[in-house]
């Protein structure tokens, strides 16, 4: 038997369990920053602040620079990940300071400059992004993201699990080179914008602006309410369902060329060329930018 597999006998004989992983830098404060390629692991709640540049124990408020901070200026703390490196929230909060990020990503574009936050976990915002790039990749799983003027943004792609965004606020999700959502909840103000495709699976999206695409719209199990429209070039999903509320404008799934909806029941459709709509039920159709009714929806 070699030594390893006999260390590890003893350890079982022992009750002692064998680490799965490395346990990941400890982080216990806001102005962190993990290196590239490494992992990161919250520790307890973490309250992010604004501090002068030159006195790192001055607080400060944005646009106090001159009278608190003198020669210097009043920066908001945050958590930074290299190219590369994980947060792991385990269970805790971050709460941002105001008109500063929770977590930034200083990766290069795209997935060479992937960064991943990983819950279970929560940001509290303050005008800020709870997780923000300048180009690289995201991958998020099984994070809450409340109260923020942006809940993700980035030029690059967004991969997301467990996302959850509260209502109250814009919560944004801006993922300019695509987004994947999974087993998620989008309940902000202004909802997904992107330049690229998103395809979603098992979905619950309330946030007015909805899913706003220059891409194909692909997926599943999305469950729309409130005004919760869905934009894209093409768009193709199985399992739509719409809720509607009173004095509320139901949700409108538009593509500008071709529209597939399979098993699904909704309100309003517009599409560029004549729908395809197996064993799904609407209320209206239109030619996408006319006022003219392409005549297959209960209501035309």
């Amino acid at each position: 038997m070699k030594r390893s597999s006999s260390l590890l006998v003893l350890a079982c004989v022992l009750g002692i369990a064998p680490a799965s992983r490395a346990e990941g830098i400890p982080v216990t404060t806001c102005a962190v920053t993990i290196p590239a390629g490494q992992q990161g692991v919250l520790q307890n709640d973490v309250t992010c602040v604004n501090r002068c540049t030159l006195d790192p124990d001055v607080l400060c408020s944005p646009g106090d620079d001159e009278g608190v901070c003198g020669d210097g200026v009043c920066r908001a703390e945050t958590l930074k990940l290299e190219a590369g490196a994980q947060l792991d929230l385990a269970g805790h909060t971050i709460t941002m300071a105001l008109h500063g990020d929770g977590v930034v990503c200083l990766g290069p574009a795209g997935n060479a400059g992937r960064c991943t936050v990983t819950g279970p976990g929560i940001f509290n915002g303050a005008k800020g992004a709870a997780i923000a790039s300048a180009d690289a990749d995201l991958v998020v799983a099984n994070v809450t993201i409340g109260q923020c003027d942006d809940a993700i943004t980035t030029r690059g792609r967004l991969t997301a699990t467990g996302l959850v965004t509260e209502s109250g606020r814009e919560n944004t999700i801006q993922a300019l080179g695509g987004v994947r959502l999974r087993h998620a909840v989008i309940a902000g103000d202004y909802g997904i914008v992107t330049d690229g495709d998103v395809r979603v699976t098992d979905v619950d999206l309330s946030a007015p602006g909805g899913i706003q695409a220059g891409g194909r719209v692909r997926g599943r199990d999305l469950r729309l309410s409130r005004n919760a429209d869905v934009r894209g070039r093409d768009v193709a999903l199985r399992g739509v369902t719409v809720t509607t509320e009173p004095f509320v404008q139901p949700p409108v799934l538009v593509a500008e060329r071709t529209l597939r909806l399979l098993d699904s029941s909704v309100a309003g459709i517009e599409s560029g060329k004549r729908p395809q709509l197996p064993r799904t039920t609407c209320d209206t159709s239109t030619v996408f930018g006319t006022s003219s009714s392409w005549g297959v929806c209960s209501g035309d």
